[in-house]
């Protein structure tokens, strides 16, 4: 473990199953093409439209709880 310091190793106890985990630094850099200025307008035009959607109330409110039971069940294998 060489790089880390003593507070980084540090255990956690999950909410699942128990099991223990080991926070570390994690970095990752990916290269990313920039957008044309014909995406750009694209993807503008795109994101108005939504905003103007979410204005005009088309938008679900999901309810926090129930959504972290659902990502507990698919990853804790008990889907």
């Amino acid at each position: 473990m060489a790089g880390y310091t003593v507070a980084m190793a540090k255990t956690i106890k999950p909410a699942i199953d128990n099991r223990d985990t080991l926070i570390v630094p994690s970095i990752s850099l990916e290269e990313v093409e920039t957008l044309s200025a014909a995406e750009r307008e694209n993807l503008v035009a795109e994101l108005k439209a939504a905003d103007a959607r979410i204005d005009a109330g088309e938008f679900v409110v999901y309810d926090r709880d129930d959504q972290r039971r659902r990502f507990e069940k698919t990853y804790s294998g008990r889907a």
